[in-house]
């Protein structure tokens, strides 16, 4: 498991003990909405996490245009 995404820390932060067990678990999803335009298709990538690139004079910060919690 790589420890820099976003998937890895909420698996930690709701298995790692004794912090996990004080936590309340409810079921949530997250998720990061990015502009379109800052982002190209790579050609051949089978995995979805690397289906895109970040366009050469976006930022990565910048181009995160919200942050939605579905219960």
């Amino acid at each position: 498991m790589t420890y820099h995404t976003t998937d890895a820390f909420f698996r930690l932060y709701h298995t790692m003990l004794p912090g996990a067990a004080r936590r309340p678990h409810w079921p949530l999803d997250v998720w990061l909405v990015f502009d379109a335009r800052a982002y190209e298709d790579v050609d051949g990538s089978t995995d979805f996490r690397q289906a895109y690139r970040l366009r050469r004079g976006f930022d990565r910060q910048a181009s995160l245009l919200g942050v939605a919690q579905i219960n």
